[in-house]
């Protein structure tokens, strides 16, 4: 009878399946929702750098603009600094080059 009762057994959880018949199907089930988190979290991870990256991009041109704008207003300065040197310089000349006009000797 014991024997008989084994076979009762072994034919029952062909039947009904242990929770461990099942958790191969489970598993995968799990394992591909795992591997499409995993995906969706890489995405998002390169998403997200992406958007860093422009951003760092973006604040580094601003700023790079930033400093060649005030180089230029310097040089304008400068310019405009040479520009009130030379007409001090054409003044005390007579306003015909260095060497001065001969309407002035």
């Amino acid at each position: 009878m014991a024997l008989f009762g084994g076979k009762k057994v072994e034919a029952t959880q062909a039947v009904n399946p242990t929770p461990d018949d099942l958790m191969m199907g489970k598993s995968d089930v799990v394992e591909k929702i795992a591997e499409k988190k995993i995906k969706e979290k890489e995405y998002d991870d390169v998403v997200a750098e992406t958007k860093m990256r422009k951003f760092y991009h973006e604040n580094t041109q601003n700023e790079k603009i930033a400093k060649l704008e005030a180089e230029l207003a310097k040089k304008d300065k400068e310019i405009d600094e040479l520009k009130e040197e030379i007409r001090s310089i054409k003044g005390k000349t007579g306003g015909i080059g260095i060497g001065g006009g001969t309407s002035n000797r």
